[in-house]
């Protein structure tokens, strides 16, 4: 009885060694074509999903945009901010857009602070800024 309990627990760590070096090998040697094998079903599942979408419908949905601007605030950030200097107004929307959006993550902390600011407008986050 000793002794097939002795020949079980070989051939246990026998498999769980093959199973680990198997495992190993499927880590370190065979990634790529595992990580590629995996990607390939996940695009394939992907791709029978669209295939079994509907058909397109076009949005019937209307929106009513009101924007509301107030003038003596715009002019203000303008001139706090000297927007004339850092936008072109023979450019267009979009390069003036980017061009904000440059300025703005260029001089802006991108941490996450502890203190919150007090005011959140234009100007407050920006002096807010300049102070963390």
């Amino acid at each position: 009885m000793k002794k097939l309990f002795k020949i079980a627990g070989i051939a246990l760590l026998s498999l769980i060694g093959l199973l680990l070096a198997i495992f190993l090998l499927a880590r370190f040697v065979f990634r790529e074509q595992a990580i590629d094998y995996l990607t390939g079903l996940e695009k394939q599942q992907r791709v029978e999903l669209l295939r079994a979408a509907g058909p397109y419908a076009a949005d019937t949905v209307q929106y009513r945009f009101t924007y509301i601007q107030d003038t003596v605030r715009a002019r203000e950030i303008r001139e706090y901010f000297r927007l004339d200097t850092l936008v072109n107004p023979a450019a267009t929307t979009w390069d003036n857009a980017r061009a904000l959006a440059q300025f703005v993550a260029r001089n802006s902390p991108h941490a996450n602070q502890k203190v919150q600011p007090e005011t959140r407008n234009a100007i407050g986050l920006w002096e807010y800024t300049r102070t963390v």
